[in-house]
């Protein structure tokens, strides 16, 4: 596990799996999740801050995405990376708020 996070921080994990299998698919699929299961908490009639931290628990491996994407765009540079910087910012705040 330390490596794999190593290489993600590092930005060694090659930029275009990162950003669309990692970011794209994984993560929003993920934060998909935590969202449904945060509408099924207040359907529960479980306590406000329970589904508020089920909505929420996805932010650190949001972060940790979109920091990598950044330095993996930084260490890899292509005619893309921009792009994907822009993408990825604005994936976190999407992210957010959906």
């Amino acid at each position: 596990m330390r490596e794999l996070l190593r290489r993600y921080l590092t930005g060694t994990v090659p930029l275009g799996r990162l950003f669309f299998v990692d970011m794209l698919l994984t993560g929003t699929m993920v934060n998909l999740a935590a969202g449904v299961a945060a509408l099924v908490a207040f359907g529960l009639d479980l306590p406000a801050w329970a589904a508020i931290a089920i909505f929420l628990s996805p932010l650190p491996f949001n972060l940790l995405l979109s920091v990598s994407v950044w330095r993996s765009a930084a260490r890899q540079p292509s005619r893309w990376s921009d792009i994907a910087r822009i993408g990825a910012a604005a994936w976190f705040f999407l992210m957010l708020i959906v």
